[in-house]
């Protein structure tokens, strides 16, 4: 869960890859209209149904020019298991939310709303858990915890930001 505004992000995760998860907001401005209204978040296919298997594991979210949120999803499960087949990687991306338009009910994510996450070599195997690190000297910055990547398993995520506030070039992984 994570609150922007008048909304309340919710990431809903699956146990099991025939399980649906959404990417939801829920209006919590109980002097609107439309409080508690849900809406569905829009996405690209590949970080959406059967492109995320497991669902959406967390949210952050950063305010700067614009208000952003990061969002992991892993591509198996992060439970315990006595064995596991080799990793899929996981994706996180990060939507700017200003970018985003409401179509017919729903909020939709662009293509020019959303950054993806490319993991170097070995990384990013069970994306688990996100933070905001803030917004400092034009980067937009998130620390993560990776479930699967063994001694390399916390890392920070930098995206550079035009003075507008967009996304400029793709987000960085570093392995801290």
């Amino acid at each position: 869960l994570a609150v922007a505004g008048r909304w309340l992000y919710v990431a809903e995760s699956a146990a099991a890859p025939q399980d649906r998860a959404r990417l939801l907001r829920v209006a919590i401005d109980s002097a609107q209209n439309d409080f508690l209204r849900v809406q569905q978040i829009d996405l690209p296919a590949d970080l959406s149904g059967a492109g995320t298997p497991y669902g959406y594991q967390d949210l952050a979210i950063t305010y700067g020019v614009h208000t952003y949120l990061a969002v992991t999803a892993s591509q198996q499960s992060l439970g315990v298991s006595m064995r596991r087949s080799p990793p899929d990687g996981g994706k996180v991306f990060l939507i700017d939310l200003d970018q985003c338009t409401v179509v017919g009910g729903r909020l939709t994510a662009g293509a020019d709303a959303i950054a993806r996450v490319v993991f170097p070599a070995g990384q990013g195997k069970g994306p688990q858990f996100i933070a905001s690190a803030g917004v400092r000297d034009g980067s937009l910055r998130f620390i993560l915890s990776d479930a699967l990547d063994n001694n390399s398993g916390l890392a920070t995520v930098l995206v550079g930001l035009t003075p507008e506030g967009r996304f400029l070039g793709e987000p960085r992984v570093n392995t801290i």
